[in-house]
């Protein structure tokens, strides 16, 4: 009995001994958490103080004098980095990394940097060629906007996602903007063929979409274990030990209007603590060898060890093994912020190159020489490149397929010239359109069949390049004018010559001259309709599509683009807007 009783008090000492373990553990991880916190609301202060004391003080010049005092507060801070006069580095005497920047927003709303220019976008991008020995299989993408409303205007992003969907490539895009952005949304950076991280960025870390916020400072806790209470209410608990494993980053943004001369009145009262992924939780997310990913973020090209010691974001992302990554870098392989403005144009580049001209991972991030890197003018002196690091070889292709969404019909594309075409006749079932000799098969075959006003629909004629007309089109595709049909044959030489690259080999009756589809084009000979006791005809002889040019010579026809099976030609002439022939749209 005594021997009994002696056991159960050593198994009780032993509970109120793990207890008082796993309190002090936890009280130790709170304080280690508050001292960060207060960190950082020292250096918010300290900032809008020293902005204050003098009128035309800049915000630069105020971070600097900030990082100075901090490094002089021993108790709570073991070391301070000032990068870039943005950004300040800060490592608490716990070893635990934060940090704290000013982030500078523009009249219209949206940040002049994506790290801390110009807002806006841009068009960029030009037909190249490039070694393209290995197509992407995975068409899946992702763009990870984490700080979306901050870098985006409303629409801008729907806008890029709709440039992929519709590029003809058949790619499945997935957006996540702002909170989506989890820390556990990178370790699925894996299963895609495309990552673009669009988010503020920092040498050894960029923004997530998770933060902790309090209205004011009266509504911050204002003791460590309700602080680590309400961190682990907003992020939950995993969150705050990656923040004091270091995977994590828990930091402070300051929003200052640009231009201002009494900045700091214009501050925002919050407290919020965004979280940063860093290069340490990259090194957990898994293999990237099936994914191109690109940092269109502020130090997203940082490839060396930062003064504190930490990884730059590049190495460790081309740790992971990527295809290829793309960022921008300094000739010393350090980093600074990036525009939003150039940043911007270079995802538009990229979308451009990369996706819809087909081009091959070696040449996406070049002008139209194909040899020399863009440049962010705002870091001209010196220069900050928008680079390529990993393997030369990898594209999409020119040329797929995409889906009409009105009717679920799916057209392959080919790409000639700095366009794509549709690679197939349209077969949308438009009113007053029809299969030749009102035959289902043949719309299968060959598509259907349109008069001129069918095909414009009400839209008025062109002669631009591009035509501007969407007419009887899928959204995103046009139907091309003379012009875009001329330039388009160019590509395979003298009109005399351009039918028998776009004619199919097969499916012609003979002779069927010259044929040879090395474009790509897949042209069927569809025949068309004249109306009247000629009715349908030429189908297996003659391949005849219209264009939204209209005739000069006569108000009742327009231009349309033939090819015979007696000869290798193209020829563009008038037809009577009645006629019904196929239609090919362009991508816009």
């Amino acid at each position: 009995m005594r021997y009994t009783l002696l056991v159960l008090a050593l198994l009780a000492i032993g509970l109120v001994s793990c207890k008082e373990d796993s309190n002090n553990t936890s009280n130790e991880k709170a304080e280690k958490l508050f001292r960060v916190t207060n960190v950082l609301e020292m250096a918010n202060e300290k900032f809008l103080e020293f902005g204050a004391n003098k009128t035309d003080r800049s915000p630069a010049e105020a971070l600097v004098q900030t990082g100075e005092w901090l490094a002089m507060q021993t108790n709570d801070v073991a070391s301070v980095e000032i990068l870039d006069s943005t950004y300040l580095l800060i490592k608490t005497v716990d070893n635990i990394f934060t940090g704290f920047s000013y982030v500078l927003e523009g009249s219209d709303g949206l940040s002049v940097y994506r790290g801390g220019g110009k807002s806006g976008s841009g068009l960029s991008g030009f037909m190249g060629s490039g070694d393209c020995s290995n197509k992407m299989s995975n068409k899946k993408v992702l763009i990870y906007a984490a700080a979306h409303d901050e870098f985006y205007s409303y629409g801008e992003m729907d806008a890029i996602a709709a440039r992929l969907t519709n590029a003809g490539k058949g790619l499945e895009v997935t957006v996540l903007k702002n909170e989506a952005c989890t820390p556990e949304a990178v370790k699925t950076f894996k299963d895609f063929g495309l990552v673009i991280i669009d988010t503020h960025g920092y040498p050894e870390s960029f923004m997530t979409g998770l933060k902790v916020s309090f209205p004011n400072k009266a509504s911050k806790p204002k003791d460590a274990e309700a602080m680590a209470e309400a961190f682990a209410d907003q992020i939950g608990d995993d969150r705050v030990d990656l923040i004091l494993e270091g995977k994590l980053m828990c930091k402070w943004l300051v929003t200052v209007k640009a231009n201002q001369a009494n900045w700091t009145t214009q501050v925002s009262t919050g407290y919020k603590y965004p979280i940063f992924l860093t290069s340490s939780y990259i090194n957990d997310i898994g293999d990237l060898s099936g994914t191109i990913v690109f940092g269109n973020m502020c130090y997203s090209g940082y490839g060396v060890t930062t003064p504190d010691g930490s990884t730059g974001i590049r190495t460790a992302i081309m740790a992971r093994n990527p295809i290829s990554y793309y960022g921008y870098t300094y000739s010393n392989n350090t980093s600074t912020e990036v525009s939003n403005y150039f940043a911007k144009r270079m995802e538009d580049t990229l979308i451009q190159r990369m996706i819809i001209n087909g081009d091959s991972t070696k040449i996406v991030h070049f002008r139209a020489d194909n040899t020399t890197e863009f440049i962010d003018t705002f870091h001209s002196n010196p220069p900050l490149y928008f680079k390529h690091y990993g393997n030369d070889t990898y594209c999409y292709g020119c040329g797929g397929s995409f889906t009409d969404a009105r009717d679920g019909q799916t057209y392959r594309t080919v790409c000639i010239g700095n366009k794509v075409w549709m690679a197939d006749n349209l077969n949308y079932d438009a009113p007053l359109s029809e299969c030749y000799d009102g035959d289902g098969a043949n719309c299968t075959l060959y598509g259907r069949l349109y008069d001129w006003a069918t095909v414009m629909a009400g839209q008025q004629g062109s002669y631009a390049n591009p035509s501007g007309v969407r007419g009887v089109c899928p959204t995103g595709w046009h139907l091309p004018s003379e012009s875009e049909w001329q330039v388009m044959l160019y590509n395979f030489g003298a009109d005399s010559v351009a039918g028998g690259a776009l004619k199919e080999i097969s499916g012609w009756d003979a002779p069927n001259i010259g044929a040879t589809n090395s474009s790509g084009f897949n042209a069927k000979p569809a025949g068309e309709y004249l109306g009247g006791s000629f009715g349908y005809t030429y189908k297996g002889t003659q391949a005849l599509w219209w264009t939204a040019t209209p005739s000069a010579n006569s108000s009742s026809s327009a231009i349309g683009v033939g090819l015979t099976n007696t000869n290798a030609s193209a020829i563009r002439y008038g037809k009577q807007k009645t006629e019904k022939l196929s239609c090919r749209c362009v991508q816009d």
